[in-house]
């Protein structure tokens, strides 16, 4: 979760809102949606212990299949549990073998239409299984990331020109668009080949990393914290009330910017999801584990996130940022001069290094997921795994030296792909909101399903059967990967 978003989107936010109290009102409904969704994929992992993540649990919510007439005791399958097969709890005690009225029969008929088209849409489920993949295999890449860690490297090397006069339609006059992107595929390829040749290189990173970036949050807060001491002033230079200027309206944002906020704190939440995605790795008799490194995680980074944001935004005024998009308020808090903009760089860099490392691997997990599943006619790369031959492996600890190489290897391809395309983009905060749109639609699925159809409790009595070998991320990855 800890990436660049937190570094830069709150004064991006605050930019686009133009009062602090909808912005700050913003990160609390995303964080409220962080822990909603948290709740949502913490029920799914449970029954569905698999790697995949919401491939797997969209595939579930999406699927119907008719019970044969000929075998109406056999109601097995996971997916008739969540179509046709009645509530246990609604079972006769009598002896009598007629079903009484289920949950569905309780349902109004608007919503029973509702269910009945969903199910005509759906089908089987493999139509969305093969939507939702192609648009895993396409757009869950690090591109975003990547540009991030290019643009903070240049930024570092060139604080000494930076200002914040730069005009909202025009670049970085210290970021060279070329370069930055350069530098992205660069990083990313570092990063995929230690990945490819070396998975338990990545994990021990990936450990390490989470507490450097909980670091870095803490000293974000402290040195906001310590920027309280100094008055707030507006662009004449007059002193401004705190209190007075949380209410105060500096611009009255359109439908488009609200939006473009929403999605940008969408965004710097964005994370939660990647213990799912290798939720595999987790024995299925000790789900305790996801659940509390789940929850500890994405605890542990949204109360400080908020805390940050309030901080910040208590610590800054509209006019800190005059005629510009310099959203990068760290050094602002802490002097604005060329040292503070080189710093602050570097360690937003090292957090987005982090972000890197982890959804890499996470991502290229859910690709090994659909080439497993075959649907798809390149799936027998997409599944390749780890063709490199090693004389100490042994059975027991096989997963340690297992990695997704054709997963990798798509993930390169379509995240230099999406690198390429967006160089016709000159503004790099309209990328930032992109993959959080498509976030939402299994998210919106699982409420829906949940709401109409039956408990996701319900579907534990049988599992969708899933070949063992999906099961290799290490138990590590449970809490860092959120992280």
């Amino acid at each position: 979760m800890i990436g660049t978003g937190i570094y830069t989107s709150p004064t991006a936010v605050f930019l686009l809102t133009g009062n602090k109290s909808l912005t700050l009102g913003l990160f609390a409904v995303g964080f409220l949606y962080c822990l909603m969704s948290t709740a949502i994929y913490l029920q799914f992992a449970e029954v569905l212990p698999y790697n995949g993540g919401e491939l797997i649990y969209l595939d579930e919510v999406t699927s119907h299949v008719k019970p044969e007439l000929t075998n109406t005791s056999d109601f097995s399958s996971t997916h008739e549990q969540n179509g046709e097969a009645h509530d246990s709890g609604s079972t006769p005690t009598n002896g009598s073998t007629e079903p009484t009225m289920g949950r569905n029969n309780a349902l109004s008929n608007p919503l029973q239409n509702l269910v009945q088209l969903r199910r005509k849409l759906m089908g089987d489920g493999l139509l969305a299984y093969i939507i939702y993949s192609l648009m895993s295999i396409v757009f869950f890449n690090s591109a975003t990331n990547s540009l991030q860690f290019g643009r903070m490297i240049l930024m570092c090397i060139n604080a000494h020109k930076a200002d914040d006069s730069t005009k909202k339609s025009q670049a970085d006059s210290d970021v060279n668009q070329d370069l930055m992107r350069f530098i992205g595929v660069t990083i990313l390829s570092i990063i995929c080949l230690a990945q490819f040749f070396s998975p338990s290189w990545g994990r021990k990173l990936n450990k390490f990393l989470a507490v450097v970036k909980i670091c870095f949050l803490i000293g974000v807060i402290i040195v906001a914290l310590t920027a309280l001491s100094n008055n707030i002033e507006d662009i004449e230079g007059n002193a401004v009330p705190r209190a007075q200027d949380w209410l105060t309206w500096h611009e009255s944002p359109s439908k488009v910017q609200f939006a473009k906020a929403l999605l940008a704190v969408l965004f710097s939440f964005e994370g939660w999801e990647n213990a799912t995605f290798v939720a595999g790795g987790i024995p299925r008799r000790n789900h305790r584990v996801l659940r509390v490194g789940f929850i500890s995680a994405v605890c542990t980074v949204g109360v400080p996130y908020l805390i940050v944001v309030a901080v910040v935004l208590h610590s800054i005024h509209y006019d800190d940022f005059p005629e510009g998009h310099n959203r990068n308020y760290p050094p602002i808090l802490s002097g604005n001069n060329p040292t503070s903009r080189r710093a602050w760089p570097v360690v937003i860099a090292i957090s987005a290094f982090g972000s890197l490392n982890a959804i890499i691997y996470t991502f290229s997990r859910v690709k090994q997921v659909i080439g497993q599943a075959e649907v798809l006619p390149w799936s027998r790369y997409l599944k390749q795994d780890d063709c490199i031959k090693r004389t100490e492996r042994t059975r027991e600890d096989d997963f340690h030296y297992r990695s997704p190489q054709g997963g990798l290897i798509a993930h390169w391809i379509f995240t230099v792909l999406m690198i390429a395309i967006s160089a016709s983009i000159k503004v790099l905060s309209n990328l930032l909101g992109f993959r959080a749109i498509y976030r939402l639609i299994p998210i919106a699925s699982s409420l829906w399903s949940w709401d109409l159809e039956v408990s996701i409790s319900d579907l534990g009595r049988e599992l969708l059967v899933f070949p063992e070998y999906l099961q290799n991320p290490p138990l590590g990855w449970a809490a860092s990967s959120v992280l």
